[in-house]
């Protein structure tokens, strides 16, 4: 019988900084390589660091951490979410960061059933983000009105402009429907109904979405993703 592999903090944290370099693709291909008990270690290991106080403040870490998460979305979702909704936690928004430029470095999954996964924590996120985690709401905005041109990206952005249940959630999904019509790829009917839902969540501030990204630029530096996406 082939002995089990035990997973320290320290070989997990090896694998992480590795997987940080690694492509989401290549990852998965590599997840799907995995047997189903190695994947689940794997994704309880990245946990383990995500939640450790000195590994997650690794960057390198960090990121490779999210990165396979990402990669088995059909657990890593849910252990992201866990991980992402404790507002309160500095870390948590850094994972939230990762977890959506990593996104953005990718093109949207084949499977439809992974997409809706992903559009579902996004809508999740933005629907509850506090006003003070600006740059990771920036970056889940920006993931599906600049860089995920799907229809269901426009969908799940109206779906938070209207519903979101913070009034910063709904300010950064009107951003990434402004940035969709910037890029002109919604279809001329889409960006009317686009238009007049966002004159309504900037009613009151015509001006804020501008200064809200200006804001996080000016914090964060401009955010590059490396290739655009095909309607």
């Amino acid at each position: 019988m082939k002995a089990r592999t035990v997973l320290t903090l320290k070989k997990s944290a090896r694998l992480a900084d590795r997987y940080c370099s690694t492509p989401l693709e290549e990852l998965r291909q590599l997840g799907l390589q995995l047997s189903a008990e190695e994947r689940a270690q794997q994704r309880r290991a990245m946990q383990r660091l995500l939640a450790h106080s000195r590994y997650s403040h690794n960057g390198r870490i960090r990121q490779g951490a999210v990165y396979f998460l990402l990669a088995t979305p059909e657990q890593g979702i849910s252990v992201l979410r866990k991980l992402m909704r404790d507002f309160s936690n500095p870390i948590s928004y850094e994972i939230s960061f990762n977890a959506f430029t990593g996104l953005g470095f990718q093109k949207p999954p084949a499977s439809a059933t992974e997409r809706k996964q992903f559009l579902d924590l996004v809508q999740w996120y933005l629907s509850n983000v506090p006003s003070n985690r600006g740059s990771a709401a920036f970056a889940a905005a920006d993931l599906l009105g600049a860089q995920w041109r799907l229809r269901a990206s426009i969908s799940t952005l109206m779906r938070v402009a209207r519903f979101g249940k913070t009034p910063a959630g709904r300010d950064w999904a009107a951003s990434g429907l402004e940035s969709a019509l910037r890029l002109g790829w919604p279809s001329s009917s889409a960006a009317r109904t686009i238009r007049r839902l966002v004159r309504r969540v900037r009613k009151s501030d015509p001006g804020r979405g501008r200064r809200m990204i200006a804001e996080v630029l000016g914090s964060r530096g401009k955010i590059k993703v490396a290739h655009d996406i095909d309607p």
